[in-house]
């Protein structure tokens, strides 16, 4: 019986591995860690060779972002399932990151548990669907953060309020005379005073902070666990850092600045910081010295003003 059994399995596996070679899908068999088959198409997608999968485990070739989803501890969860689907990064012989869409089932192997693995390249699709969040949610003059991306940072920061209790501000920037600017100019000195701006608004806030261009000459910044003081401060040194940036035309800043204290909507917000704009505005008109020129070293004014929400304080 052993005898009529053992050319036939050798005569499936024949025919396995010759149909293995034609499918557009990598393929690899796993016993545990160790690879002990792959198909062509598996080579293409992950550079190496059979042998070279044969020594190398699972662990290796697995991106570290993705190490939670090695073939080891996806066998032991696939239990009763007769198989499981999911994306992961690995990385090939070269050390470049590629995304993969995997299939993983449970089979056996000489009597021992192991593992069949299918594996598609979906980088490209990876890349395309990164690049289409980051238009829906960015700025294509400036590459800041849009309105749609600051109303999402505006409802988490709110959920973390919830759950620590702890302030964030918000505030409004305004691009002094872009209308003159671009009348005298051009408008393609327009834009660049626009990216001048966002520049320094970029070098200038931290990478847990949101800022965003709206469209027209208005920016908004969104700091987390931030005071009402230390916004203006941050401010002050926004606005000094564009006056002092030694770049043709010069630019001059206003801001307002609002703090979110437990409640309240974006638009609350928005407005009471807004309010704070305008006010300093019309203080630099009637005073006929800006606050953010050079010439003056007069310190930010508190501004209170009457919010929308009497939890939100500017």
């Amino acid at each position: 019986m052993r005898e009529r059994s053992a050319p036939a399995l050798r005569e499936s596996e024949q025919r396995f591995r010759a149909l293995a070679e034609l499918v557009a899908s990598g393929i690899l068999i796993y016993q545990g860690a160790e690879c002990c088959y792959a198909n062509r198409k598996a080579e293409e997608i992950t550079g190496y060779t059979r042998k070279q999968l044969a020594r190398v485990s699972s662990w290796e070739i697995i991106h570290p972002d993705s190490r939670d989803l090695s073939i080891e501890r996806c066998l032991a969860k696939l239990n009763n399932q007769p198989s499981q689907r999911f994306e992961l990064k690995i990385l090939t012989r070269r050390g470049e990151a590629r995304w993969v869409d995997m299939t993983l089932g449970r089979i056996e192997i000489s009597g021992e548990p192991g593992g069949l693995l299918t594996i598609n390249d979906i980088t490209q699709r990876k890349i395309t669907e990164e690049e289409l969040r980051f238009v829906a949610g960015n700025d294509p003059l400036t590459g800041l953060a849009n309105g749609r991306y600051l109303i999402d940072a505006f409802n988490a920061e709110t959920k973390r309020y919830g759950r620590t209790a702890r302030p964030f501000s918000l505030v409004v920037f305004d691009l002094d005379g872009l209308k003159k600017v671009n009348d005298t100019y051009g408008h393609l000195v327009g834009s660049r005073a626009l990216c001048r701006l966002a520049n320094v608004l970029r070098s200038q806030c931290r990478t847990i902070d949101v800022i965003a261009h709206q469209g027209g000459d208005e920016f908004t910044v969104i700091l987390p666990e931030t005071t009402l003081s230390g916004a203006q401060a941050i401010a002050k040194r926004i606005c000094e850092r564009l006056t002092d940036d030694h770049q043709h035309p010069q630019l001059s800043v206003s801001f307002g600045a609002a703090v979110y204290s437990g409640s309240g909507t974006f638009d609350d917000l928005f407005a009471a910081a807004d309010q704070a704009l305008y006010c300093m505005k019309r203080r630099s008109q009637d005073s006929e010295d800006c606050y953010c020129k050079k010439s003056t070293n007069e310190s930010v004014p508190a501004g209170h003003i009457q919010p929308r929400n009497k939890n939100l304080e500017s």
